[in-house]
């Protein structure tokens, strides 16, 4: 996804919880192999839907770059030294 590519993914992973089925790639359950085969055929036969879907999936995950990631540590750690400033008070 970050190399805006669609991804096939099963609901055993964070996949469901940072992309949408059909828009940003295909989650499947797993051991489905006939889901598994579907997916790829898709790609396959509808290539002309990768780089779409590919832009898609690089939006959605944009919120989780390492930068966005230390951002939001930095926000943490203040929130802490707050309320770790406002006890000693």
């Amino acid at each position: 996804m970050a190399c805006g590519l669609p991804v096939i993914t099963t609901t055993h992973t964070a996949g469901p919880e940072v992309m949408q089925h059909g828009l940003h790639g295909f989650i499947t359950e797993p051991g489905d192999d006939a889901a598994l085969l579907d997916a790829m055929v898709y790609f396959a036969e509808k290539s002309d839907r990768i780089e779409t879907m590919g832009r898609a999936a690089r939006e959605a995950v944009l919120p989780f770059t390492w930068d966005a990631y230390g951002d939001r540590w930095s926000v943490i750690l203040e929130r802490v030294s707050e309320v770790r400033s406002e006890r000693e008070k």
